[in-house]
């Protein structure tokens, strides 16, 4: 994990190369295959919808090292995970000319990872309340979405990604990242200056 995140920064193409297969000819000799992928993909889910990965590139290469080594029916759910990330960039750029196209003007921008049910870790994959503040969003994504795939719901999900949000405090402004759940609840106190944990957890 710590390699995709920081390690191979800077890195050569061939020293990320050899990097890759060095790790490979450690995990090749685990005892354990399917305690390594359960571990793997909950890091890989992490990185990829927190978007702390170095190099795209570069996890796309692992898959391709494990694949070679235990086959494409061992890894099909990380390649599925990958194929994700890469089909959600296009989703979202379609779902920006359909806001212009049909003049959509929303309070906030929001970007959509679609994750296919079942490939992910399960603890990722669990439904969220959406806030009021962004149900807008939600239900302009829809619209596009079940223009676009007539047929398919969307369950949705805060477990990962993050937020970008502006607070005020003595006239001054302050910008915070943080992640998704952080920010449903940072949302409840735009209405109440004190809540109690039972409330918030509700």
């Amino acid at each position: 994990d710590f390699e995709f995140k920081k390690a191979i920064k800077g890195n050569t193409e061939d020293e990320i190369e050899a990097k890759l297969n060095n790790a490979k000819s450690l995990i090749f000799l685990l005892n354990s295959r399917d305690a390594f992928l359960k571990i793997y993909s909950k890091q890989l889910s992490s990185r990829l919808l927190n978007n702390t990965t170095i190099s795209n590139e570069a996890e796309k290469n692992m898959y391709n090292l494990m694949q070679a080594e235990w086959g494409q029916m061992t890894v099909k759910k990380i390649k599925s995970m990958l194929q994700d990330m890469e089909m959600s960039k296009e989703i979202n750029a379609d779902f920006q000319k359909f806001k212009e196209k049909n003049r959509i003007t929303l309070p906030t921008e929001m970007n959509v990872t679609i994750l296919t049910q079942g490939c992910w870790p399960e603890s990722e994959t669990k439904k969220s309340i959406i806030p009021e503040e962004v149900e807008p969003c939600k239900v302009a994504f829809e619209r596009f979405y079940q223009h676009k795939y007539p047929g398919k719901i969307l369950s949705w999900t805060l477990t990962l990604g993050d937020s970008e949000m502006i607070g005020t405090s003595d006239k001054r402004k302050f910008v915070f990242i943080v992640s998704n759940v952080q920010m449903s609840i940072l949302l409840l106190f735009n209405k109440r200056k004190e809540m109690k944990y039972e409330e918030i957890k509700t």
